[in-house]
């Protein structure tokens, strides 16, 4: 099995394990409550150079590749320059978590 089909076959059985405790009434709830999204698109009108950071602590091929600090990384690229952020939310393969986006947006 290659590392796409371990990941996968991992997330298959996290999201069905996630289904106990997590129901689908509630998932409407929190997206009901959310605030509005941002424009996403509106980002990327200026003329100039574009980056989306990417927010990853971990991969399959490398390991740990940086300390698990979401804020500080999050900061860190925005203050540098960064238009958007991709934060990754896998956790056993990446070290994500649904957590950092939600930390994210509260100080950002």
């Amino acid at each position: 099995m290659n590392i796409l089909e371990k990941i996968v076959q991992k997330t298959k059985q996290r999201l069905h394990d996630e289904k106990d405790y997590l129901s689908l009434n509630t998932l409407i709830t929190i997206t009901e409550n959310s605030r509005t999204p941002f424009d996403f698109c509106a980002l990327f009108t200026n003329d100039g150079l574009n980056i989306i950071s990417e927010i990853k602590f971990a991969s399959p091929s490398e390991g740990n590749i940086a300390e698990t600090e979401p804020i500080k990384t999050a900061r860190a690229y925005l203050e540098n320059g960064a238009t958007a952020l991709s934060i990754l939310t896998e956790p056993f393969f990446f070290k994500g978590s649904l957590n950092y986006i939600v930390w994210v947006r509260e100080r950002f």
